[in-house]
C-alpha cells in the first residue's frame, strides 16, 4: 500500500490572495479550504473576490494557481468640526487614528453629529467625518515617523476628503482648520 505525504496548507481561512482572472491578476480572500479534492488530489480554495471588482461571487481555485497577498491597509483619520456661534465658520481639527489591516473601504466612510432634542438641522453645532485612506500593505508607521511629509500629506488628503462630505451637508459653512500635531 503506498502513501500520499500530505502537505499542509499554505493558505488558511481570512488570507489574502492573488491570482490570474482572465486578463489581470486580481486579489481574493480565502474563505474555505476544501481540502484535497482537485485533480490528482489538488487542494482547493473557495476564495471570494474583491468586492471592488463588482464580483461578489466566491469560487474554488486549486492551490498551486494562488500566489500570497499582503491584506489592503488603510490610515484611519477623524476631521471634527465645532460651531462656536450661531455663524457659519467651523473649525475643524484632524487627528489620525490608526492602521487597519484587512479593510477595503476608503474615503468618508462616516458622518456624525449630534443636536439637542427640539433644535433644527441649522442649529448643529458639531460633526465629525471618519476617513480612511488607502496605504501600501508594507505600511510601516515607523517609516511615515521617519518622514514627516507624508504624514502632511496624508493629513492633508484626510481634510481634504472630510471637508467635501461635510460641505456637502452644509455648503454654506466656512471651515477653518486648527493647527494639528499632525502639521
Amino acid at each position: 500500500m503506498s502513501s500520499v505525504k500530505k502537505e499542509p496548507p499554505r493558505f488558511h481561512i481570512g488570507d489574502w490572495v492573488k491570482f490570474d482572472y482572465g486578463p489581470k491578476k486580481v486579489s481574493a480572500m480565502i474563505v474555505e479550504d476544501r481540502g484535497l479534492l482537485g485533480i490528482q488530489g489538488r487542494r482547493l480554495y473557495r476564495v471570494q473576490l474583491d468586492k471592488e471588482l463588482g464580483e461578489a461571487s466566491t469560487f474554488e481555485v486549486p492551490e498551486n494557481e494562488l500566489e500570497t497577498e499582503l491584506p489592503p491597509v488603510r490610515l484611519s483619520y477623524e476631521v471634527k468640526y465645532i460651531r462656536p456661534d450661531n455663524t457659519n465658520v467651523w473649525h475643524a481639527s484632524t487627528r489620525k487614528e490608526r492602521v487597519l489591516k484587512g479593510v477595503k473601504a476608503k474615503g468618508a466612510v462616516g458622518y456624525t453629529t449630534a443636536f439637542y432634542e427640539g433644535e433644527r438641522a441649522d442649529d448643529q453645532r458639531y460633526a465629525a467625518v471618519q476617513v480612511l485612506l488607502e496605504v501600501d500593505p508594507h505600511f510601516d508607521e515607523a517609516a511615515f515617523a521617519a518622514a514627516p511629509s507624508f504624514m502632511r500629506e496624508f493629513a492633508d488628503r484626510a481634510r481634504a476628503i472630510a471637508d467635501e462630505m461635510f460641505l456637502s451637508r452644509h455648503p454654506r459653512a466656512r471651515v477653518e482648520h486648527t493647527k494639528d500635531s499632525t502639521d
